[in-house]
């Protein structure tokens, strides 16, 4: 199965026309059509949308293709900035978080600077849990795509 069927499929089973599909994407009516035709190839933007709309993995669109590799190391590399991205969130709340700390510890030289609240804090904190849950989601998902690869060579 290739793209064009795999997107009449899932607009099928979502009881969508085209000119639906179109509207949420942000196109024209006869640009999607060219996709579910096969006339043009979806970008990766406009497979993301189709992703979340759909909420399937975007590996969905390019299994048993032909072109399956271009395509997955194209999302390994949205995957490890995206990863990259939020870790770089995450030290820096953990350094605010740090410092903050420390600055409120007895015997602290300075004028503390960052002057926040219990409930602020809190709410950092939460922040913090949630960025270290959705960078664990990102690594399984990289695991697991690396995992295919090793497995489509192999075979």
């Amino acid at each position: 199965m290739d793209i064009k069927e795999r997107l009449i499929e899932f607009r099928k089973m979502y009881n969508l026309t085209q000119r639906q599909i179109a509207k949420k994407l942000g196109i024209t009516h006869s640009g999607y059509s060219k996709y579910e035709r096969g006339l043009r190839e979806p970008g990766l933007e406009v497979l993301v949308k189709l992703a979340e709309l759909y909420k399937i993995p975007i590996q969905t669109f390019f299994m048993s293709t032909d072109k399956k590799f271009k395509y997955e190391n194209l999302f390994m590399s949205e995957l490890g900035t995206l990863y990259d991205r939020k870790y770089k969130e995450l030290l820096n709340l953990q350094d605010y978080l740090y410092f903050n700390k420390v600055e409120n510890a007895p015997g602290f030289a300075y004028k503390p600077k960052n002057q926040i609240d219990s409930v602020e804090i809190n709410r950092l904190k939460k922040t913090y849990e949630q960025l270290l849950t959705e960078l664990d989601m990102l690594s399984k998902e990289i695991t697991k795509s690396i995992d295919r690869d090793k497995k489509s060579f192999i075979e």
